[in-house]
């Protein structure tokens, strides 16, 4: 809890905060904001207990296992229950990271533990947990849980043995993360994420959830905005993580398919639940045997184009 105290996080699609020190110098924001603001209800307890119909519901149909199953996205549009940009739809970003994971992830035993940051609707967790993954967790602030809760309940039997689960995550919250892990039983082997490349100010605390988190894989489809997201591909090669970015086009817009592989030295001695992990040393870009201008690395750059398929809904 002391902890829990000192970390503070701000979310920028959703005006999220909590902690009671400053946020970030640069962030700018204004601190005491109340959770879930834009919001006028309280949501039910269970999305067939929406008798206003407040929420709208959307069809998507994407491949598991080479079989076309039918996916139902239901969000708020309007902000009747829920706060922030990711209750009002799905985005491309997310579509596009569906099909990459159904095409390369998906059905793969060696992925079968899953933990998606900035879920929303959660419907690229939804195409691994099709796909026979039997550890899908969907992570959001504290107050779009329900909302998962709802995606889960539209797409998936109570008794369904890959039915995912809902958990809040915080960005920067070491305390939030360990629950996850405690959760899953460990690290997980994979870490998955839609458009969650937004401010340079929040790079600090979502690198730091992944390198509590530890997966062996770190896969995102991000839409570039103003350079954010080349930034961010370059601070994570000053890191020393190892990384490859793709081009994707969606019609007129287009997305970037980052998988990262992080380098991690995991400490002995500590049980798995509560697997701490050693960050990668920082790569400052210069090398022994080199000039600082000839070892000074390069921004990272996209390696080849391919086209996107989209769904049908």
């Amino acid at each position: 809890e002391g902890q829990s105290d000192q970390i503070n996080f701000r979310c920028c699609g959703c005006v999220d905060e909590h902690g009671r020190g400053e946020l970030y110098p640069r962030a700018n924001v204004t601190t005491g904001v109340p959770s879930n603001w834009w919001a006028s209800l309280p949501p039910p307890e269970y999305l067939e207990d929406d008798d206003c119909g407040c929420l709208e519901r959307t069809h998507y149909q994407f491949c598991c296992q080479s079989d076309p199953e039918k996916f139902t996205a239901v969000t708020d549009p309007a902000h009747h229950y829920f706060s922030g940009h990711g209750a009002e739809r799905v985005w491309p970003a997310a579509l596009v990271l569906a099909n990459h994971l159904s095409d390369n992830y998906a059905g793969q035993p060696e992925w079968s533990k899953v933990v998606e940051l900035g879920a929303g609707t959660g419907l690229p967790s939804f195409v691994m947990s099709r796909s026979g993954c039997p550890s899908a967790t969907v992570t959001d602030v504290p107050w779009l849980v329900p909302l998962m809760e709802f995606n889960i309940q539209a797409n998936f039997e109570s008794d369904d043995c890959c039915r995912p689960s809902a958990m809040p995550l915080r960005w920067g919250s070491d305390v939030d993360a360990k629950k996850v892990m405690h959760h899953i039983g460990g690290a997980p082997d994979i870490v998955i994420a839609a458009d969650i490349i937004y401010r340079r100010e929040d790079f600090d605390a979502l690198i730091s959830t992944l390198t509590t988190l530890g997966a062996r894989k770190v896969v995102m489809a991000v839409t570039e905005r103003g350079g954010v997201v080349a930034d961010f591909m370059h601070r994570l090669e000053l890191e020393g993580w190892d990384l490859e970015a793709n081009m994707v086009f969606m019609g007129a817009e287009q997305a970037v398919i980052l998988e990262v592989t992080p380098t991690w030295t995991p400490i002995d001695g500590m049980p798995n639940a509560e697997e701490v992990f050693v960050a990668p040393k920082r790569r400052m870009g210069r090398s022994p045997n080199n000039s600082e201008s000839e070892g000074r690395r390069q921004r990272p750059r996209l390696t080849r184009s391919v086209p996107c398929q989209w769904p049908r809904q």
